[in-house]
């Protein structure tokens, strides 16, 4: 049977200070996308909600306190936000990706 993947996206301002350069902000869209098997019906509205108030911790706030990591990156972000999703609504998580200026992004399948 055939697997599903049901995806939700966010948008967060986040600042950075990467490899010691001065801070900066940027507006990062993240995507989430959990995989389930295709009999299984899911309400994407909860999914949706669930990164929404998952992101929104991060919103508009220095990274490297959040993370507690002086060089905090959009890499580490995304894994925090991972974990934080992992198991909604029983739900295997399968990628997570955030996309910021000029089409640039970083994408992690598990």
């Amino acid at each position: 049977m055939p697997e599903l993947k049901l995806c939700a996206s966010t948008t967060i301002s986040i600042a950075l200070k990467p490899f010691n350069y001065n801070a900066h902000g940027h507006d990062v869209t993240i995507e989430a996308c959990w995989c389930t098997s295709f009999e299984r019906r899911v309400d994407l509205e909860v999914l949706a909600e669930k990164l929404e108030k998952v992101a929104e911790v991060f919103d508009r706030r220095p990274l490297w306190e959040l993370l507690g990591l002086d060089n905090a990156m959009i890499e580490d972000l995304l894994l925090e936000i991972s974990r934080r999703l992992s198991n909604v609504e029983g739900l295997r998580l399968c990628s997570i990706s955030a996309r910021w200026a000029n089409n640039r992004g970083v994408f992690l399948s598990f």
